[in-house]
């Protein structure tokens, strides 16, 4: 291989290279997201299994509502506020917000059609949930090349797997419990690198 060849590889590897490190950043930003749906869906699944154990079910679908509707209002007041700071979009980028967009709005078809179409069973409600997290997160990782949010999908598979074995009363409580290390912990990691690389 020539040099001009060769310094036009190390070209294109160092734009590849600046792309996903740009990628990265954002998604250390964007750690603010995961701890607001982690602890807006831990609230909400503590209170399913309140409800469940109530035997209210009906009342399921109002918590789930009003708190998921929360989290979207404070998404886009999160993404707007990064997209007003980005000058251009990586493919990485639009890659992830293409991923999430899909896992959210999977999770709404699930939740606001399929359980009230009675064609989704409740009891398989949160082992969907957790494997479409655990397709979101480990995806993720896998494009930033970040164990820890492939860690994350593992977590959330293997969540799904023991509620498999479990009653369906339990579920949403292993649901909440997944969330610790499946969506705060990540959140909160990389929430604290986005402020490292701020400050120095």
């Amino acid at each position: 291989m020539n040099s001009t060849k060769q310094n036009e590889v190390n070209d294109n590897l160092n734009v590849i290279k600046s792309m996903i490190e740009k990628t990265r950043t954002d998604a250390e930003e964007s750690g603010s997201i995961f701890i607001l749906w982690g602890w807006l869906v831990i609230a909400a699944t503590i209170l399913t299994y309140f409800f469940v154990y109530k035997e209210w079910f009906d009342r399921i679908g109002y918590i789930w509502f009003i708190l998921m509707s929360l989290g979207v209002i404070g998404m886009i007041y999160i993404v707007k506020k990064r997209t007003k700071k980005e000058k251009v979009k990586s493919y990485s980028s639009v890659a992830l917000t293409n991923l999430w967009i899909s896992c959210g709005v999977s999770f709404l078809i699930i939740s606001f059609l399929g359980i009230p179409l009675k064609v989704v069973p409740l009891e398989s409600l949160n082992i969907i949930m957790a494997v479409i997290a655990g397709i979101g997160l480990f995806t993720t990782g896998g494009i930033l090349e970040w164990n820890m949010l492939r860690i994350g999908g593992l977590i959330w598979w293997v969540a799904a797997i023991i509620m498999m074995f479990t009653h369906w009363y339990f579920h949403t409580l292993i649901f909440a419990i997944a969330i610790i290390p499946g969506y705060l912990v990540p959140g909160y990691a990389l929430n604290r690198k986005y402020k490292n690389s701020q400050n120095a």
